[in-house]
This record gives C-alpha cells, structure tokens and sequence, in this order.
C-alpha cells in the first residue's frame, strides 16, 4: 500500500522484485483473495486489502505498535 510497485517495494526491502512477487502470490493463496489489482507493473490495493490493512493498522496501533507510515508514490 505504501508503494506502487512491486519493484520500488523490493528495493525498500533490499530484496528481489521475484521475491515479493511470490511472497505476494503466497500470502494471497493463505488468506484467499487478491490483495491488489495489477495493470502492468502497477499495483492498485483492492477494496478487499484497504480494510484488511484498515484492521490491521488499528488493532497495531490500539496494541502500542508504531503509527503505520503514510502512502508513498
């Protein structure tokens, strides 16, 4: 959510592109859903990922976790 690439999301991470991509399409298997729409190497979260991160962000920072960073381009 915080980038619009899976690219620029890697870098961040100092991983590989390859590696997000799989962990994405991993993850999305576990929870049984798309979490972003894909056009090319852009990246659109789904309705479906804004309010899971929406709960996600509250339950962390109602449990004394960091405020959650804002979007980036």
């Amino acid at each position: 959510m915080v980038y619009k690439s899976v690219t620029a999301a890697a870098t961040s991470l100092r991983t590989s592109q390859p590696t997000v991509s799989r962990e994405l399409r991993d993850l999305e298997r576990q929870i049984g859903f798309d979490l972003f729409n894909r056009f090319g190497k852009r990246l659109t979260p789904t309705n479906q990922a804004q309010l899971l991160h929406s709960v996600v962000a509250r339950s962390f920072c109602r449990n004394g976790g960091n405020q959650p960073r804002g979007d980036r381009d």
